[in-house]
C-alpha cells in the first residue's frame, strides 16, 4: 500500500514432569487473572472455569507458558480401569523443559514417549493403552485412555503505528483470529478507546517496544507508522527475527529508499526476505478500511501459503545502490 502524505520463545529453566492428582470434588472457580488467562484456550479455560482439577502448580505453569508464548502439551487420563492411574490425572510438559525419566512401569514409559511426540504435533489425539503400555487392537482391551492436547500460542499480529490505517487492521485482524498488539509513541493514538480489540497496547519508543517483545514464528508484524524513519528503526530491530511476515506501508520509491538504507547500514540482503513492501494484496484498495482488508488478507495468504497476488516489490535488489556489492539499476 502507498503511504499518503497525511497518514498519521522463553527460557524453560529446570524442566519437570508434573502429574496432578485425580479430581476429588468440585474445585473453586479460579480468580480472574486478566485477558491473558481468558485467552489460554477455550477448552482449557472451560475446564478451569467449571472446576475440573488443575493444581495450582499446573495452572501457574500454564499461565507462565501463555505469557512467554511457549509451546507445550497437556495430557489427561480420560478413562481408566486402574486405581494407580485414575481418571483426571494430568501431565504437563513445556517446550524447553527436559522430560525426566519415567517410572519403572511400561505404561508410564509409553505415556512419556507419546508426550515427547505430542510436543511436535499440531492436533490433539487420544491414545488407548494396555497395562503393558501397548496400543490394543480393540479399544475395549485398553485399561487407560490418555488425551494429549497440544498447547500453542495464538497467532499474534503486532501493529506498529496507531494511525487511522491501523484501526481497521486491528479490527479485521482480531476478527480473523489474531491476538493484537498495538505499538505507538503517542498515547492519544494508542489507547483502549481506539483499539478495544487489542490484547496489548504499548506506548513508548516503537523500536524499544519491539525489542521487548518475544517474536516467534506465530508473530506477524505490520509497520504503518507516520514516517519511514520510524519504519527503518523498527526494521533495524526486527532484522533476522523469526516472524514469517513483516509488512511495511509505502510507495515503491519510498520502499526502495528504506531497502537501500538498510543495506548501506550493513544488513545482508538475505536477512530481509520476510519483508513485504509495499504492503497488502493487489485488490486496488484506497480507503483505510480497504487497505486494512488487503493487509490482513496478505497475512493470511502468507500464513496459509496461498497464491493470491501481492503488491510486494520483487527483485528490489537490482534497484538498490549500496556498499554490499548489489547490482544497481533504475526503476
Amino acid at each position: 500500500m502507498r503511504r499518503s502524505g497525511h497518514l498519521a520463545g522463553g527460557g524453560g529453566g529446570a524442566g519437570r514432569l508434573t502429574a496432578a492428582p485425580a479430581a476429588r470434588g468440585p474445585g473453586r472457580r479460579p480468580a480472574r487473572r486478566g485477558r491473558r488467562l481468558r485467552r489460554l484456550g477455550r477448552r482449557l479455560y472451560r475446564r478451569v472455569e467449571s472446576g475440573s482439577e488443575l493444581t495450582q502448580d499446573l495452572l501457574g505453569r500454564l499461565i507462565t507458558a501463555r505469557q512467554e508464548r511457549r509451546r507445550g502439551v497437556l495430557a489427561s487420563i480420560v478413562r481408566s480401569r486402574l486405581d494407580v492411574y485414575p481418571a483426571g490425572r494430568k501431565w504437563l510438559v513445556l517446550e524447553g523443559e527436559s522430560i525426566p525419566a519415567p517410572d519403572d512401569d511400561p505404561l508410564d514409559r509409553a505415556v512419556h514417549r507419546d508426550l515427547t511426540e505430542a510436543l511436535a504435533a499440531a492436533e490433539p489425539v487420544c491414545h488407548p493403552y494396555t497395562r503393558e503400555g501397548e496400543r490394543p487392537r480393540r479399544r475395549r482391551e485398553a485399561v487407560v485412555e490418555v488425551f494429549f492436547e497440544p498447547l500453542r500460542p495464538p497467532d499474534r499480529l503486532v501493529i506498529v503505528g496507531a494511525g487511522h490505517v491501523a484501526v481497521p487492521i486491528c479490527q479485521i485482524g482480531q476478527a480473523s483470529g489474531f491476538e493484537i498488539t498495538v505499538i505507538d509513541d503517542r498515547s492519544d493514538y494508542a489507547n483502549r478507546e481506539r483499539f478495544p480489540q487489542a490484547e496489548q497496547i504499548l506506548v513508548g519508543d516503537m523500536a524499544e517496544c519491539l525489542a521487548g517483545l518475544s517474536v516467534d514464528a506465530s508473530t506477524y508484524i505490520v509497520l504503518v507508522t507516520r514516517a519511514h524513519a520510524f519504519d527503518e528503526r523498527a526494521l533495524q530491530q526486527l532484522v533476522g527475527c523469526a516472524a514469517p511476515y513483516i509488512g511495511m506501508i509505502g510507495s515503491r520509491r519510498r520502499v526502495l529508499i528504506v531497502y537501500r538504507n538498510l543495506v548501506e547500514s550493513g544488513i545482508p540482503v538475505e536477512r530481509l526476505g520476510n519483508i513485504y513492501a509495499p504492503i497488502g494484496l493487489d485488490i486496488g484498495s484506497r480507503t483505510p478500511e480497504e487497505i486494512g482488508l488487503a493487509v490482513v488478507a496478505e497475512i493470511v495468504n502468507v500464513k496459509r501459503g496461498g497464491p493470491a497476488p501481492s503488491l510486494r516489490l520483487e527483485h528490489w535488489q537490482r534497484f538498490v545502490r549500496g556498499s554490499a556489492g548489489i547490482d544497481s539499476g533504475t526503476g
